[in-house]
This record gives C-alpha cells, sequence and structure tokens, in this order.
C-alpha cells in the first residue's frame, strides 16, 4: 500500500524530519463576526506542543469569504511568525 505523504508548503522543500511544524485550520465566518474578532485582538489563536523531538505550532483563525485578499494574507502571515 502506497503511504501519502502532504506536499510541501508553497516555496518550501518537504522534510519529512522537520524540527518544526506550523498548521492552520481556518473556519469560514461572516465579516460582522471577524470585524467584531478584529477588534477585540482575537482574530487567530496560537498553540504549541511538542511531539517528540518535534515542535508543532497550531493556528485557529476565521476569514470571512467576502475580504480583501490582502488583509487577510497580511493577517495570517502575523499568525504563523
Amino acid at each position: 500500500m502506497k503511504r501519502f505523504l502532504p506536499g510541501p508548503a508553497m516555496g518550501e522543500r518537504f522534510q519529512p524530519e522537520a524540527k518544526k511544524i506550523t498548521s492552520c485550520l481556518v473556519y469560514p465566518c461572516k465579516k460582522q463576526t471577524w470585524e467584531s474578532l478584529k477588534k477585540r485582538g482575537m482574530l487567530y489563536h496560537r498553540a504549541s506542543l511538542n511531539a517528540g523531538r518535534r515542535s508543532v505550532n497550531l493556528v485557529l483563525t476565521a476569514i470571512p469569504m467576502n475580504a480583501e485578499l490582502e488583509e487577510i494574507v497580511q493577517i495570517l502571515a502575523r499568525a504563523v511568525s
């Protein structure tokens, strides 16, 4: 049986034994919900845990489906850095 390995993020080489892994869960929301989260500084939440010698970083965020792409990209970049 062939095992599926997910591909690398854009611009990155696949490293099956990477020391640091970042995963982002994004869920859709209404524009007014997103604006409320933004106003309260709660657009994303982060968590970190260790799995053996790896560091796993998790990001949870919401994005309105009718949002301005440039603003969303800037916020996601902040969330994962």
